[in-house]
């Protein structure tokens, strides 16, 4: 049975580029997440936020300590998905196959949650699924490609240079 497999990136640019490019993409929103857990963090004593806001003091510090347990969730899950677009940039480089598959399932529940939309059936949520949801499903089969491509190898004839052409014997001489 063979797999349906792309022999490029956007019609142009090779696999290898196309994982670089989708593992930087992934790493910058890794990064992205990072940075704003962690200034939401810095936001701890909420009462200056409220404040700013004008809401009446304490309707928003209440929640502070989930507040402070999401964010530092968010942090963790974060670094922790940040390592694995890395060690699919590391593996393009090394040309290792299996050290692309974890960044390539990971890809599979990426796809998966794009299509949370759907559950609302508004036209909006259907269009935003089916975008999330068709981009990040095109990522996934690149990198399954790469995948491929990395394990097999080039496709090359295997032939060699001392070899006569075919229907010669090897010590035939050729009548010039």
């Amino acid at each position: 049975m063979k797999i349906f497999t792309f022999k490029s990136f956007l019609c142009c640019m090779t696999l290898e580029t196309g994982g670089y490019v989708i593992s930087s993409i992934h790493l910058i929103i890794q990064a992205l997440i990072l940075l704003f857990g962690i200034a939401f963090l810095s936001i701890y004593d909420c009462s200056d936020f409220e404040e700013m806001v004008n809401v009446a003091e304490g309707r928003i510090c209440m929640f502070n300590r989930d507040f402070v347990a999401f964010n530092l969730l968010l942090v963790t899950f974060s670094l922790s998905f940040a390592i694995l677009p890395y060690w699919c940039i590391k593996a393009i480089k090394n040309r290792n196959f299996n050290d692309v598959k974890p960044f390539m399932w990971f890809l599979v529940v990426v796809a998966i949650c794009s299509f949370y939309d759907l559950a609302f059936l508004t036209l909006e949520g259907l269009a935003l699924a089916l975008i999330k949801g068709s981009i990040n499903v095109y990522f996934f089969y690149v990198i399954f490609s790469l995948h491929i491509m990395l394990r097999d190898g080039p496709k090359r004839k295997h032939t060699l240079l001392d070899e006569p052409p075919a229907g010669l014997k090897k010590n035939a001489k050729l009548n010039v």
